[in-house]
């Protein structure tokens, strides 16, 4: 048996580095996966999705347009309308951008704008959840009135 210890190359690893190539995480992107034009089919922009964002400030727009046109006490349908919106889209549209903003990430080609997408996502569904809170308590507020 030879006891000996390999000399210590840079670039090579201990752990599975062939010819004093260096190892790379099995997730990360190599240079030969890369995307380029009209390379992989899977392609997705270097920029956050703005379909997305369009659609949660839309989806910020319809409890906020819903308490200002029906105020603080009007018909429940409305109110509830609201809510759904509010509360349960806005979450499920923010894990959408999410999930479409890290693919891209993923991608190694990410550029994201002056204001982190993130952040603005993440802000906008908040406001659309509070605004959708709000139709909440007006929807329990005229029910709890039916019942005095």
């Amino acid at each position: 048996m030879n006891s000996r210890v390999p000399p210590n190359r840079p670039g090579a690893s201990s752990l599975g580095g062939l010819g004093g190539q260096p190892t790379r995480p099995s997730g990360a992107p190599s240079i030969s996966s890369m995307n380029s034009k009209g390379g992989n089919p899977r392609q997705v922009s270097g920029r956050p999705p703005r379909l997305m964002v369009v659609f949660l400030i839309l989806n910020f727009l319809v409890p906020l347009v819903t308490l200002a046109l029906f105020g603080l006490t009007s018909d429940v349908p409305q109110h509830v309308v609201g809510v759904v919106f509010g509360m349960f889209f806005s979450v499920i549209l923010l894990g959408l951008f999410r999930q479409s903003l890290n693919k891209r990430r993923g991608d190694g080609r990410f550029a994201d704008w002056r204001i982190s997408a993130a952040t603005l996502s993440t802000f906008v569904s908040i406001s659309a959840w509070v605004l959708g809170a709000v139709n909440l308590f007006v929807v329990c507020l005229e029910v709890s009135r039916r019942f005095t």
